[in-house]
């Protein structure tokens, strides 16, 4: 090796001067894949970990808490300490608005003065902290509060500032202190949010709920004691667990990140495909160098070393590149999926991006051990094949690539039916998955097979009176395979993929509309503001409206969260008229029966994101327990909900009662009567009860909202999709480019011949035309399967939605297009070089 060092070195760099499109075709593939990959990772990653740093500083050691269904009286948390003696830490919690720099902020109220309470919060024990925080903190003249920012640029000087707030339209003033930089937590760890800390009393003095917690936070290790405070606690608390609550969370929010990296998945072998086929394509252009090497006595070994160092670089750089532009990415891709979160599964403000070098490092030594390794089969076929048997023809290239079509086929085949047993057996969200991409590839590999059958067809005897140009153009197209079949495929994929993922968006939008519809239909609702005091307001405004002319119908909600097989899920109930009884649509049984049976005892609904999950039907028994109270319930029916995937039920309020022993009314909706406007109605309620507490939502208003959440929460999806599917245009681009550069030599001939720069364009441009019309009309097909599996395998077993498939012409056009629009972007080029060099240039191309 050291003998031949210079010159194989020389000989390498000479190839990447001459051809510099291959080099940048590898590593162009390859940091995009990375990309994409990464930024996917860190986003996911570090929305996990802000979900851990945000429960963990409301919780803090504590294994239970207490709740309410809105806020809980101060006094059971001094009967609580008093009756059992337990390690026990008062909060509250709210969101405020800085009037000034027009802003959220999290305003966490504890009891400061345990030592505990602080020292968790700050990830710093209260010994080492160099500020009199004591005497600053529970001053209450003005009231004080110390700002935790997940900013780097704070003022690190210790003298506070006077800051104006509001909540609930009511604005009150800090003194607020930023916490210095050296005292607070690091920042690859811990709180990062913006966050305002006080003392329990003050927040209690500014938020107007003297008297009133958001919830109590208990250490508890002994069950028994666990039983006695829930056979204690009134009907109206509930004493949760901290871990199972957490966990519960976090599984719902585990399918959400898998659809993620599925798709990052995709762009990665997308990418993969389109270094393996810069590779393939510049090992069989070196392939005469190879044979004259090994003639000269240099070993087969040496030339693969050479070639698996030139991969091992490439890939190095591109890596490199690939994390540098994924941490870039993963900022406002970690923005787009917290704002995913917060609207499914449960409230993140923080969005702090959190990595690690070591973990670039892994990253990167995976990404080039995985281009390393796609690599070395083809090197070690090239580097162990004898001199004599390197030199071949373009014919004999082909006729060695049509051989391999009966195997390709065979694997085609297999492939589908690996599809139908994952969408048929139960094999789960990662059976769906497997059903996804087997689909895709199956597709794929069958398409080689296809444009063969087509040239063959067109050049038989009965169509024998094509025009010369025809006849070398199908010809071409089918010899030209073995350079154009691994792109063709790559295009094949990654349209497909685009255009399931767009058709399953379209056919989800047009669920939703309808769901939407159907389940929004009051004209008013009517709701506590959250953190309001407790109060009975709402069960009168319900009674006296009940009576009034200008109301057709009213139904009330009530509503309860219970952990039921460590999942939190919404128990609902209410008196509902006639039209919010309509307003539910079901699965399997007609909405008559359904309500037949509902209205009797011990019978309830249940979403459908809960029964998938756990496998019920209707005629299923459950156990629900609340309080030590406990209740079997057999389910009526499951009714659609896209509103979230979080479980939810619904029962009649006599059992709704029995089990919570609770009748508030936490909810109005008001249908208008004729010949009325909602906005007559809403002045009455403001004049009658100026200094309620409610917020009074409109109809168009929750439907345009709703509308709006969709679109944000989709626009990852449509990010990463037009991500792929820019990967997969370069892909099939440049292979299509590099093969029509590897023919400009045959255009030497052409030109001797007589044939003008026009016809010989033509050829370099109908070819990929031609072959892109294939590989779109075959995508469309391969489109629909794609779009059905993932509404109709992948959504209902991660999120538990059933999604009617809704076919548009439109999206099939654009995957149409999309095939064309890539061949003729891959012809340009070529094109353009023809045009423009002379027929000597064209033969050292």
């Amino acid at each position: 090796m050291n003998r031949h060092y210079f010159l194989l070195k020389a000989i390498s760099l000479g190839h990447f001067r001459q051809h510099p499109w291959q080099f940048i075709l590898m590593w162009a593939g390859l940091t995009a894949s990375v990309t994409v990959v990464i930024a996917i990772y860190l986003a996911s990653y570090s929305a996990h970990q802000n979900f851990l740093s945000a429960s963990n500083l409301f919780t803090g050691k504590a294994t239970h808490q207490i709740r309410g269904q809105t806020t809980i009286d101060e006094q059971l948390y001094v009967e609580l300490k008093q009756r059992f003696n337990v390690s026990a830490t008062p909060l509250l919690q709210a969101n405020v608005w800085d009037n000034f720099k027009r802003q959220h902020y999290q305003l966490l109220a504890a009891d400061l003065l345990l030592e505990d309470t602080l020292s968790s919060i700050l990830s710093l024990p209260l010994t080492t902290l160099t500020i009199p925080l004591s005497q600053f903190i529970f001053s209450n003249d003005p009231p004080n509060a110390l700002l935790l920012s997940s900013m780097s640029e704070l003022p690190t000087d210790l003298q506070p500032s006077s800051q104006q707030f509001s909540h609930q339209k009511k604005s009150f003033q800090l003194n607020v202190l930023h916490l210095p930089p050296n005292q607070r937590h690091n920042n690859h760890g811990g709180w990062g949010a913006d966050l305002l800390l006080m003392d329990i009393g003050s927040g209690q003095q500014v938020l107007n709920m003297t008297g009133q917690l958001s919830a109590i936070n208990l250490v508890l290790t002994n069950d028994k004691q666990i039983e006695l405070i829930k056979d204690w606690l009134p009907t109206s608390y509930a004493l949760v667990s901290v871990n199972a609550e957490r966990q519960a969370l976090d599984n719902l929010a585990n399918a959400f990140h898998l659809n993620l990296h599925a798709l990052s998945l995709l762009a990665f072998i997308i990418g993969l495909f389109l270094m393996f086929n810069a590779l393939r394509f510049s090992l069989q252009q070196r392939e005469r160098l190879i044979s004259q090497l090994r003639s000269l006595g240099i070993a087969s070994k040496t030339i693969q070393k050479l070639i698996m160092c030139e991969v091992f670089f490439i890939a190095s750089i591109a890596s490199a590149t690939g994390l540098l532009l994924g941490w870039l990415l993963a900022n406002p891709l970690l923005t787009m999926v917290t704002q995913s979160i917060n609207q499914f599964y449960y409230d993140l403000s923080q969005t702090k991006l959190q990595y690690s070098f070591p973990q670039f490092f892994v990253c990167w030594a995976f990404a080039v051990l995985i281009a390393v390794v796609c690599s070395s089969w083809p090197i070690s076929q090239i580097a162990k094949r004898p001199p004599l048997q390197l030199v071949r023809t373009s014919h004999q290239l082909a006729h060695i690539h049509q051989r391999l079509l009966p195997y390709w086929l065979q694997i085609a085949i297999t492939c589908l039916l690996i599809t139908l047993c994952m969408t048929v057996l139960p094999t789960g969200l990662i059976g769906g998955f497997i059903a996804t991409a087997t689909g895709l590839l199956g597709f794929a590999l069958c398409l080689p097979q296809i444009v063969t059958t087509v040239s063959r067809l067109s050049l038989s005897t009965k169509l024998s009176r094509q025009p010369l140009f025809i006849k070398m153009l199908l010809r071409d197209s089918q010899r030209q395979l073995h350079h154009t079949a691994y792109a063709l495929m790559a295009l094949l994929i990654a349209v497909s993929a685009s255009g399931g993922i767009s058709l399953m968006v379209s056919s989800f939008h047009n669920a939703f509309q309808h769901w939407l519809q159907q389940r929004v239909n009051a004209d008013l609702y009517i709701r506590e503001a959250e953190n309001s005091p407790t109060s009975t307001l709402l069960q009168t405004l319900y009674e006296q409206f009940a009576q009034n002319k200008q109301v057709a119908s009213m139904s009330t909600y009530m509503s309860q969260h219970i952990l039921w097989q460590d999942e939190q899920i919404k128990i609902q109930s209410g008196q509902w008229s006639q039209q919010t009884q309509d307003g539910l649509l079901f699965l399997k049984r007609p909405a008559r029966l359904v309500w037949h049976d509902v209205l009797t005892k011990n019978h309830i609904l249940v979403n459908e994101p809960l029964a998938r999950r756990h496998q019920l039907t209707w005629g299923d028994s459950i156990k629900l327990n609340w309080a030590g109270h406990q209740e079997t319930f057999t389910i009526a029916g499951v009714f659609y909900d896209y509103g979230s995937p979080q479980g939810q039920m619904w029962m009649p309020p006599f059992d709704y009662q029995r089990l919570i022993g609770d009748t508030k009314i936490t909810g109005v909706a008001i249908y208008i009567a004729a010949n009325n406007q909602a906005d007559e109605l809403i002045h009455v309620i403001n004049k009658q009860w100026p200094q309620h507490h409610f917020v009074i939502t409109q109809q168009q208003q929750i439907i345009a909202r709703a509308t709006q959440i969709f679109k944000q929460t989709f626009l990852i999806t449509d990010v990463l999709n037009a991500i792929a599917l820019g990967i997969a245009l370069c892909a099939i681009s440049a292979a299509l480019m590099a093969t029509q550069l590897a023919r400009l030599p045959e255009m030497r001939l052409l030109h001797a011949l007589g044939c003008n720069s026009l016809l010989r364009a033509g050829l370099l441009f109908a070819q990929p035309i031609f072959l892109g019309l294939i590989t779109g009309l075959f995508a469309i097909p391969a489109t629909l399967l794609q779009g059905w599996l993932l509404s109709e395998v992948i959504n209902v077993r991660s999120f538990g939605w059933s999604i009617p498939l809704t076919p548009s012409f439109i999206l099939i056009g654009q995957v149409f297009g999309l095939s064309i629009t890539a061949a003729v972007l891959g012809s340009l080029y070529p094109i353009w070089k023809t045009l423009h060099a002379s027929a000597r240039q064209a033969g050292w191309e």
